[in-house]
């Protein structure tokens, strides 16, 4: 696929994104009657702004990625206007920062849904087992018609989290089912699959289990996006943990190149094996919605971290001063998130540089 193309859906794709998440702030903000100076998006110089009729500047910038939510938060003339964010109780500003991210998760879960029910499949697969495949190990102890309620301790609510936690799984190690035969839950213990290696030499389970479709109805159309949104999560959770544990470097991180770089072959991939147009046309739509979806779900889950210079340190900021009955000085909270912005962008650099050391390198 022409790298120009995915370039444009990749900045169309984030464009919708952060337009949702300043969407978010600017509505709460307006819900609770608080004053917004401006509500633009992107960065860079305005090439439109019109003032809307509640008195915010609305404002375009010519670089289509970023945007912000101005509330005058260190505006000295602010100090007694009622309507200031400042001025406002401490639960509404809660609400309106973390606005931005549940717009994001919101926006995710729509997406899922959008998925779950265009996806070309006439049938929603469920956690149900229909049968094995010819050189099936799991059959030893699972058996057809089983419905699969956990592995290893982990919820399973669609065919989506059982994949999902077989593959991420270390081989050549039992699993643990719990399932539902004929109506009473069983705990079974040394679940074992096959393994196979993949292109890159690394060992990997092989699921050998097929499972009950179901013709599609808004029941399990929501059922399997709610389990594709939850194991989305989940797996984004995951990944900053590993991160933050080291048992990932920064060196696999992905930025907007590295995004890019994967959803083109991601998407070319899929389009390259379809026999039709129509059929690469909807395959690839499929696997761009599926990254929508994730990127939307990780900036919502990102941006809550208490993290300096994100939504999610702020918001822990309003909890103290809950606890406190008084802010933090804003001389001390402004020199803490300036230091994590830097700290943001000093890491960015460095993602971007790997990304782009890698595309050059193709590895």
């Amino acid at each position: 696929m022409s790298m120009v193309f995915t370039i444009a859906i990749a900045i169309l794709i984030f464009f919708i994104i952060i337009t949702v998440h300043e969407l978010g702030h600017y509505l709460a903000a307006r819900y609770f009657k608080m004053r917004v100076y401006e509500f633009s998006l992107g960065i860079g110089p305005r090439f439109f702004k019109k003032v809307l009729k509640d008195g915010t500047l609305f404002s375009l910038k010519v670089l289509p990625i970023g945007g912000s939510v101005q509330l005058g938060e260190d505006y000295d003339d602010e100090k007694d206007n009622p309507a200031a964010f400042r001025n406002k109780p401490v639960w509404q500003r809660m609400i309106v920062i973390v606005a931005g991210a549940v717009f994001n998760l919101v926006l995710g879960l729509i997406a899922c849904i959008v998925l779950e029910a265009t996806n070309g499949e006439e049938l929603v697969w469920t956690p149900k087992i229909h049968s094995f495949r010819e050189d099936a190990v799991s059959n030893q102890m699972l058996r057809e018609g089983d419905e699969i309620l956990q592995i290893n301790g982990a919820s399973i609510r669609s065919s989506f989290d059982f994949y999902y936690s077989i593959f991420m799984s270390e081989p050549n190690e039992p699993f643990t089912f719990l399932v539902k035969r004929d109506g009473d839950k069983l705990s079974l213990e040394g679940v074992e699959f096959n393994t196979i290696q993949d292109n890159d030499g690394e060992t990997r389970v092989l699921p050998d289990i097929i499972m009950v479709g179901e013709p599609k109805n808004a029941m399990n159309v929501m059922t399997g996006a709610f389990g594709l949104f939850s194991e989305m999560s989940i797996m984004i959770m995951r990944s900053l943990y590993d991160i933050i544990t080291g048992t990932h470097g920064i060196t696999e991180l992905a930025g907007p190149v590295g995004v890019v770089n994967i959803i083109d072959q991601s998407v070319s991939s899929v389009i390259e094996t379809s026999e039709t147009v129509s059929e690469a046309f909807s395959a690839g739509l499929t696997r761009a919605l599926w990254f929508f979806a994730l990127i939307s779900i990780n900036v919502g889950v990102f941006n809550l971290l208490p993290i300096p210079a994100l939504d999610g340190a702020r918001l822990v900021f309003f909890v103290v001063e809950l606890i406190r009955r008084k802010p933090i000085r804003e001389n001390i909270e402004g020199m803490i998130h300036f230091f994590g912005f830097a700290a943001l962008m000093l890491l960015m650099l460095v993602v971007t540089f790997n990304d782009i050391w890698r595309v050059a390198t193709n590895n």
